[in-house]
């Protein structure tokens, strides 16, 4: 998990970073009444950000800067799901989706249909109004939004899907869908092209595999 990550990390020119515990702990968003940090609180919290600090070595990890704090939270769902889906072929199902939060992985035939369809949720719809399609066979399909984790100050949203550079949400995407061969490429991509943008995001998304 914590190799593809980097991975991610390093293509993404570090959009996509597990080292934002610190960062993500100033903001807070799970809080019952979420607030804008401070900006020097943000200025600290991001001298303890940087994913080439983490170094990997024969199944270990290593952190140069020991007040580096590591979050998975860009990245788990992904590799839950597709744990997901081995733990039921094990058992012998042979077909169905796994979903968790946005991030879903599709294995086998659709038992009526040629296609799985996916409906991807309209960002500013409060009724759960669909802004498009997927017609698929087995694939992992993840969202990153800025509508999932939000709060509104003086008229301005604030979301979880913060810029690991500048320390504050990333206003250039509402929205980002990828399809991938495994959840948790799609799950990390998700949130990487959501910071890079759309043009940056699509630029890197059309060089990779």
């Amino acid at each position: 998990l914590i190799q593809t990550s980097l991975d991610i990390a390093q293509k993404s020119d570090g959009t996509f970073d597990i080292s934002m515990g610190a960062l993500n702990r100033v903001w807070d968003f799970y809080s019952d009444h979420p607030i804008v940090p401070d900006k020097k609180e943000i200025l600290l919290s991001l001298e303890k950000v940087g994913y080439k600090n983490i170094q990997l070595k024969n199944n270990r990890v290593f952190l140069k800067n020991p007040e580096l704090i590591l979050d998975m939270g860009g990245i788990a769902k992904g590799f839950i799901v597709d744990r997901g889906v081995e733990v039921l072929q094990e058992a012998g199902i042979t077909s169905g989706i796994i979903e968790a939060g946005g991030d879903l992985t599709i294995f086998g035939q659709h038992p009526f249909r040629e296609n799985w369809r996916i409906g991807i949720r309209h960002p500013r719809s409060k009724e759960g109004e669909l802004f498009g399609e997927i017609s698929t066979k087995a694939k992992c399909i993840a969202t990153s939004g800025d509508y999932e984790r939000f709060f509104i100050k003086n008229g301005k949203r604030y979301h979880h899907i913060l810029n690991p550079k500048t320390g504050y949400p990333e206003e250039k995407s509402v929205s980002v869908t990828i399809i991938a061969e495994s959840g948790l490429l799609a799950d990390g991509f998700a949130t990487a092209i959501f910071v890079l943008g759309p043009v940056r995001g699509l630029n890197l998304i059309e060089k990779l595999e």
